[in-house]
């Protein structure tokens, strides 16, 4: 049985009828397990598609009637940095330029039309779609904290400052919390580092099952951890932030002894001020207002003030 647990989804780009049917049937000789075929004329109809339902592999010509391969390449680039789709493109002509471009801008493989048969495409395909599956678990390998499975600081780090980018090219709010477990050196000490690696590892599986698939959750050091909430204004950050604080105090890490240990958080929350570029900032204002939470007396929510509102130059 195949270990496909959902039809391959594959997306023919072609405005050619009769070479879509072609590209078709070699799909259906070359793979035996369960597949889905669609088909599409434009760059347009098929960026439309992407965003409905996102295909396994695309096999994609290089020139259509709304543009070229190329352009949906670079496009698809853009917009899919973080999860790519394994593309083959497929021209009529032999120029080596285009396949140098085509492999630029992320193809997996290039064929010429004339020399397609069902064993070639077939390849192409599969060895499209491993080549991104070893780069994304390569990416993950590098980019995951092993225990608590939230992106290490260094990695957060960087996504961050490209959704601090996008807030500030497209004026959207950003809100980031510092989160950090009450008492941790004292489970440590008490109940061994075991105990406090389980700790960390619930922390961690909460954190990722509690956000949208936009958020981020990031490991920043020790027993401290960051959540980057996108589109998000520090009104709508403190109700998740608070969310977060209840959920964490449910944990119970059972002990030898039979009995369990509950966790407790601090967590400070801000929003980036769009108007400074340094996307750091927003982590240093959150992390003053976590340090007032400590302060406070710990298992507890601080916001910090909210930024500067925009202000017209036109004068009055």
């Amino acid at each position: 049985m195949s270990e496909q647990r959902t039809p391959l989804r594959i997306l023919i780009v072609d405005d050619c009828r009769e070479d879509r049917e072609l590209y078709r049937r070699f799909i259906d000789q070359t793979f035996e397990q369960e597949h889905l075929v669609a088909e599409t004329e434009t760059v347009e109809d098929a960026l439309r598609r992407i965003a409905i339902s996102t295909p396994h592999c695309i096999v994609l010509d290089q020139e259509l009637p709304d543009g070229d391969g190329l352009s949906l390449l670079s496009t698809l680039r853009l917009s899919r940095r973080d999860d790519p789709i394994p593309v083959v493109m497929l021209t009529g002509g032999g120029d080596e330029r285009v396949a140098v471009q085509a492999m630029k801008r992320g193809a997996q493989d290039y064929l010429m039309k004339s020399s397609v048969d069902a064993g070639a495409l077939g390849r192409a395909i599969h060895g499209a779609m491993k080549q991104v599956a070893d780069e994304r678990q390569l990416l993950r390998s590098a980019s995951i904290d092993d225990l608590t499975g939230a992106w290490n600081r260094r990695a957060l780090c960087a996504r961050l400052e490209e959704e601090h980018a996008r807030s500030r090219r497209h004026a959207k709010p950003l809100s980031v919390l510092m989160l950090d477990l009450d008492h941790f050196k004292r489970v440590n000490d008490e109940f061994g580092h075991r105990v406090g690696d389980a700790v960390l590892e619930r922390v961690g599986r909460l954190l990722r099952a509690s956000l949208r698939a936009g958020d981020l959750a990031g490991r920043y050091g020790g027993e401290e951890f960051c959540v980057v909430l996108t589109d998000t204004p520090l009104a709508g950050a403190r109700v998740v932030a608070e969310r977060l604080r209840r959920r964490i105090a449910t944990i119970e890490v059972p002990l030898a002894s039979g009995s369990k240990i509950g966790v407790a958080c601090s967590i400070g929350v801000a929003q980036a001020d769009v108007s400074r570029a340094d996307p750091m900032a927003v982590v240093e204002e959150a992390d003053r207002a976590l340090y007032r939470a400590k302060a406070a007396g710990r298992d507890r929510v601080e916001v910090a003030s909210p930024p500067p509102v925009a202000t017209s130059s036109a004068t009055t």
